[in-house]
């Protein structure tokens, strides 16, 4: 080869190197959303229940239900049921609210809860935020509302529709840091040491993100690892775009230091992937691990966190959006055939150092 066709070459890659990086940066480009409207009403909802007048609670009932129809209807009957078909009246539904009000331990909660969160204004603030983001993505979302309450450790955030747009539930007894929650329940998964510690301020907007997201589009994938792992990938990628500026810590649910293993270990991760056949695996003991909440990855090693499938998912979309920048986040979660976007993307991650 001549030595100017050689020159010829190196010019090329070095354009080609150059073009992937100012792509790359024009992806993950923190966009502008100073102008966009997000009018946000915060209801302290814990403190209106537990407030209430107990000598004559349905009088006081009927007056929170007529000024948060939307909100009660959907609390009391699926986040804290106490208004169930069971409850063959209304006085049974009075009843069972008085006893939830004056229970010695939903007091205590509810005092723990009042000295955590004396104001709700940070939270206000990271979920507006978190929601001008959301905005700009998708013009159509239209949460208006927060709700923050008590439900006895219920759910931590819901999204849920009123009258005039969406409103966002976010239960603060399932916030409350260095609670211990583990004493509430003992030998509860729900409660284990690997999932608590999320339990706190940092992780609310992103946990009400969650939530948005689950909304926007119904997330069903075939039985596949590789269907699985591309299907959660996009919801990474979408809490990236809603949260640009949240650590990635906090998007993946790792400590610090599982998020630096996994960024370290990336390549032999997809190279474990691999090797074990797994990309294509159906059976759910064999891939559980790799994609839900679990102290580890089995057959990785012992530092490896769970859900190091979703991460892989979440890197193969980001090589995909760098190859086509052009395409939207709608465009992105609607493509519907995993091995497509894996083959577009041309993943390929390099061993570290």
């Amino acid at each position: 080869m001549s030595k100017n066709k050689q020159k010829i070459l190196r010019n090329l890659s070095f354009l080609m190197g150059l073009m992937l990086i100012l792509l790359s940066c024009e992806v993950n480009k923190i966009p502008d959303v100073s102008n966009i409207d997000v009018d946000l009403n915060t209801i302290r909802f814990d403190k209106i229940l537990f407030e209430m007048d107990t000598t004559d609670v349905k009088s006081s009932f009927i007056k929170i239900e007529s000024e948060h129809k939307a909100f009660t209807d959907i609390f009391f009957q699926h986040i804290l049921p106490l208004k169930t078909p069971s409850s063959k009246s209304e006085v049974t539904f009075e009843q069972n609210l008085s006893k939830f009000i004056n229970d010695e331990f939903c007091q205590s909660l509810y005092d723990t809860t009042q000295i955590v969160y004396p104001d709700v204004e940070g939270i206000q603030k990271d979920v507006k935020q978190m929601l001008k983001y959301s905005k700009y993505h998708f013009p159509e979302l239209n949460v208006n509302k927060v709700y923050t309450y008590i439900s006895e450790f219920g759910y931590q955030t819901f999204l849920f529709s009123h009258e005039n747009g969406d409103g966002l539930g976010i239960g603060l007894d399932l916030f409350l840091n260095d609670y211990p929650y583990e004493n509430f329940s003992a030998g509860n998964p729900a409660f284990s040491a690997y999932i608590t510690r999320t339990f706190n301020k940092e992780h609310i907007a992103k946990k009400a993100a969650d939530a948005i997201i689950d909304d926007i589009r119904e997330w069903k994938s075939r039985d596949r690892l590789l269907d699985k792992m591309i299907e959660n990938g996009k919801k990474q990628i979408l809490l990236k775009s809603f949260l640009p500026r949240t650590q990635d810590s906090i998007l993946f649910e790792y400590s610090q230091e599982q998020m630096d293993w996994v960024n370290n270990n990336e390549f032999n991760i997809w190279a474990h992937l691999l090797d074990e056949e797994l990309i294509y695996e159906t059976n759910r003991k064999k891939i559980k691990t790799l994609l839900e909440m679990s102290p580890s990855s089995i057959g990785m090693p012992l530092e490896a966190p769970g859900r190091t499938a979703n991460f892989i998912g979440y890197k193969i979309l980001q090589k995909y959006l760098e190859r086509n920048p052009e395409i939207t986040l709608d465009s992105l979660i609607n493509i519907q055939d995993p091995q497509f976007i894996l083959d577009n993307s041309r993943y390929k991650p390099r061993p570290s150092n």
